[in-house]
């Protein structure tokens, strides 16, 4: 059982960077960082917990001020969050993933909060943000 959830983790993954990476698709306006350098593109933020609360914070607060009404945009954007625990409270927008990638479900904590408003918009859309994994205590 552990070794079918470790593929599926994996391939979802896999699936939510290659989503991400469509070269119509123009870049996002959210300045690159520490979070967003990896080998996914500029719009998957990958965190871990020896990054500051703010710096989330601000990454977090720039992508949901993209993504808050951007119901059928075409940008997308991923947040995935290293093993650890956080001491954060953001919103998630549209077409926005977060992901916990600890191997079972309670090693990604975040303390604070994960909020999906969509202040009037059709928040009963599926499909236009997603989160995985337990990450909240």
């Amino acid at each position: 059982m552990r070794k079918i959830s470790k593929i599926v983790s994996s391939i979802s993954i896999m699936s939510i960077a290659l989503s991400l990476w469509i070269p119509s698709v123009s870049k996002a306006e959210t300045p690159v960082s520490a979070a967003n350098s990896s080998i996914f593109g500029p719009n998957v933020y990958v965190f871990d917990p020896s990054m500051s609360a703010s710096d989330i914070q601000n990454t977090t607060n720039s992508v949901f001020s993209r993504q808050e009404k951007n119901e059928f945009g075409s940008e997308r954007d991923a947040f995935l969050f290293k093993p650890g625990t956080y001491n954060v409270d953001f919103n998630v927008g549209f077409n926005t993933h977060v992901a916990g990638l600890g191997q079972n479900p309670g090693d990604v904590n975040i303390n604070g909060g994960l909020n999906v408003n969509a202040n009037g918009i059709m928040a009963t859309q599926p499909g236009t943000s997603g989160v995985q994994s337990k990450i909240l205590p």
